[in-house]
Formats: C-alpha cells, sequence, structure tokens
C-alpha cells in the first residue's frame, strides 16, 4: 500500500488541487517531456534505478520512493509512490525545490510544506497499519 504524493509545476501552483483553487479545464504547465523529467530527477537524486526507463525508483533509509514517467512528450503532472516507514519528506522536498516543483497529498489534494508534510507522512503510515492489520 503506498502513500500517494501529485507533483506539478510550481509556476501558478494553486495552494490544492481542488474545483475551490482551479478550473475545472486548468491544466498545470509541463515539466518537460519524459526524458527531461527523468534527467531532473536523476540529477537531485543520482541514485535512481531507471531500469525501466517509464517508471524509477530510489531507495531511501527506510522507503522507497516511485516515479512513474512514461514516455509522454510533455509531462503535466506525475504521481510519485511512497512506500516503507522511513522519512520521504527530504527527498520529496529536495526533488521539488531542485526542479521548481510542487508537491501535493494526494489524499486531500493539498499543497504539502515542510511544516505539514511530516504529519500528513505520519497520519498516513498509522492508517495504514490500521487497515493492514484488520486485512
Amino acid at each position: 500500500m503506498s502513500w500517494d504524493v501529485i507533483i506539478i509545476s510550481n509556476k501558478e501552483a494553486p495552494e490544492a488541487l481542488t474545483l475551490d483553487y482551479v478550473a475545472p479545464d486548468w491544466l498545470p504547465e509541463s515539466m518537460g517531456d519524459a526524458n527531461f523529467v527523468r534527467q531532473a530527477i536523476s540529477a537531485a537524486l543520482p541514485d535512481v534505478d531507471w531500469s525501466d526507463p517509464t517508471y524509477g525508483a530510489f531507495y531511501g533509509e527506510g522507503f522507497r520512493l516511485y516515479f512513474s514517467v512514461g514516455e509522454k512528450s510533455a509531462i503535466n503532472i506525475m504521481i510519485w509512490d511512497i512506500r516503507g516507514n522511513g522519512d520521504p519528506m527530504p527527498a520529496i522536498f529536495h526533488l521539488c525545490e531542485q526542479n521548481g516543483w510542487a508537491a501535493y497529498d494526494a489524499n486531500c489534494n493539498r499543497r504539502m510544506t515542510i511544516d505539514q508534510a511530516g504529519d500528513d507522512w505520519q497520519n498516513w503510515k498509522a492508517y495504514r497499519d490500521r487497515v493492514t492489520e484488520k486485512g
């Protein structure tokens, strides 16, 4: 079970990805083509495994971060899957800061900030542990 983080360009990034903040036909600005995005991710996190060029994996301390990039000529949005128990926040925010991207918690579509993102991750892990214990 993964925690999903939505990534878009930081240019004109709204506070939240809901109809209260964006028009139904709004589309985030392109982050570049798949090759450019792979290079941008690898520049910030050199140890990403791109064995499958459409899907990267980064293994941090106690967590895994997966990047689904695909082969598009213009990537407007990415969804990153995070698994594990370690702290992925430094890697997520480093990637975003290095590349002019914004991260959103897919559970509530709210833009993540350094101040509350750790709480979102801890809350998600508690939920994951609760539902997988009963499964």
